[in-house]
C-alpha cells in the first residue's frame, strides 16, 4: 500500500491513523486486492474532496460504508470488492486526482447499453495487486442529466475514519 503523505497527515490529525492501519491489515490478511482497493476508496476521496469535486462512490463501497456508520468492522468484515465505482459529471474533475494517486488511464468505453455517457477505466499496481476505478461520467443530456443532477445534490456523506465519502441516499442506492 502507497498512500499519499496528504492522507496520511490528515488520518493522522484526525486521531484514525492507527484505527485505519488495524482495519487495513486485518483486510489485507483476508484479501490483499481488496485491502488496497479500501484504501484507494480513503486515497481518492480524500483528493477529491480537496478538489471540491462534485462525485459520488457508488457500487458496493456506499454499501460499507453505510454499513461502517453501525459496525466499525464493517469492512473487514464485508465481502470485498476490487473496484471503486465513481460518478462524476466532468472527467477533468476526477482524471488528475487519479492520476497523482498513482491510478493510469486504461479504456473507455460506453455506459449501459441504451444510455448516454461513458465510463473511464483506471487501474493501479500495489505490490502485484491491481486495483480499478471504474469512473462514470454522468449521462450528459436529456432525463440522464437530471437524474445525475438529482443523485449529487440529494447524497449523503458518510465519514469513514474522518474522510467524508459521498453516497448516494439509501432509497437512491437501492
Amino acid at each position: 500500500m502507497k498512500l499519499s503523505r496528504n492522507l496520511i497527515k490528515c488520518l493522522e490529525k484526525m486521531g484514525t491513523w492507527a484505527a485505519f492501519r488495524d482495519e487495513y491489515d486485518a483486510i489485507y490478511q483476508k484479501d490483499k486486492s481488496y485491502a488496497n482497493t479500501f484504501a484507494g476508496l480513503l486515497e481518492v476521496c480524500n483528493g477529491l474532496n480537496s478538489e471540491n469535486a462534485d462525485y459520488l462512490i457508488l457500487g458496493g463501497l456506499s454499501v460499507a460504508s453505510y454499513l461502517n456508520q453501525f459496525q466499525s468492522t464493517a469492512f473487514r468484515d464485508w465481502r470485498g470488492t476490487n473496484d471503486i465505482d465513481l460518478l462524476c459529471p466532468e472527467k477533468s474533475q476526477v482524471e488528475g486526482v487519479l492520476l497523482n494517486a498513482g491510478y493510469r488511464y486504461m479504456q473507455s468505453r460506453s455506459n449501459l447499453p441504451g444510455a448516454v455517457g461513458r465510463v473511464f477505466d483506471y487501474a493501479k499496481n500495489d505490490n502485484g495487486e491491481s486495483t480499478l476505478v471504474g469512473f462514470r461520467q454522468g449521462v450528459s443530456d436529456g432525463w440522464g442529466r437530471a437524474i445525475t443532477r438529482a443523485l449529487l445534490n440529494n447524497n449523503a456523506i458518510i465519514p469513514v475514519y474522518g474522510i467524508q465519502i459521498p453516497v448516494p441516499r439509501l432509497k437512491d442506492l437501492v
